[in-house]
């Protein structure tokens, strides 16, 4: 069982990719549970510990902890970022020809849940390479990456963090319409603004 919609445009004119992400009744990956589609095909995470390249960055780099190091943690994760970000794109394409459904609206909600996850995550695992620590939750990391300059507008993802809360309560059909109505409208902007920056320090990294 699956919901599946076609896409419009997305965001590979600024050089993201899309994938491809199917709403499964057995899905293993939580948060995806409604997650609008393109196609058939499930995509899972990659793995986090693939090797990859040190980026250099605008900080001093700071020493790397035992286990992955934060080279491979940031990029990997970022990976992940960018596809549960092509299934909230394809919400949004969907979004723009006809109004959603009830599931379709509550599958935006999930896939921006797991975007959000994902995004803070990446924002923690990229300032602790550059030797920022003690970076707790959502809302340091969020502070950190603003300070640093990696956010351009720290107040959009504070109340992005308000309307993660919020999500939990999505049985409340009024609420969560205004919650897809600014996760499409302001959310959606600021993951694919956070997008093209990391994009660019990958890029860096990959050619340094």
């Amino acid at each position: 069982m699956f919901v599946s919609a076609r896409a419009g445009p997305r965001l590979e004119a600024d050089g993201l990719r899309p994938a491809a992400l199917v709403m499964r009744v057995s899905t293993g990956y939580p948060g995806l549970g409604a997650c609008l589609a393109r196609g058939q095909d499930v995509v899972p995470p990659t793995p986090w510990n693939a090797p990859e390249s040190r980026p250099d960055g605008p900080f001093p780099p700071g020493a790397k902890r035992s286990g992955m190091p934060e080279d491979i943690r940031w990029k990997q994760r970022f990976d992940n970022y960018l596809r549960a970000l092509a299934a909230l794109s394809d919400a949004a394409a969907l979004a723009r020809t006809r109004p959603l459904t009830p599931l379709e609206e509550q599958g935006v909600i999930q896939a921006f849940e797991f975007t959000h996850e994902l995004a803070w995550n990446v924002l923690k695992d990229y300032l602790e390479y550059q030797g920022v620590g003690n970076i707790i939750g959502s809302r340091g990391a969020v502070r950190e990456a603003f300070r640093n300059g990696l956010l351009a507008d720290g107040e959009a993802w504070m109340l992005m963090i308000r309307d993660r809360n919020l999500s939990s309560h999505t049985y409340d059909q009024q609420t969560a319409r205004e919650i897809v109505g600014r996760v499409l409208a302001e959310h959606h902007p600021a993951f694919a603004d956070m997008a093209r920056k990391f994009r660019a320090l990958y890029d860096d990294a990959g050619t340094a």
